[in-house]
């Protein structure tokens, strides 16, 4: 698995999860 992939995937998950107000 590439990091570069896992940390993208991570950014946008954490981005969703601000848009919701919701922070983790």
């Amino acid at each position: 698995m590439k990091k570069t992939l896992l940390l993208s995937l991570s950014f946008s998950f954490w981005l969703h999860a601000e848009r919701n107000g919701c922070y983790l």
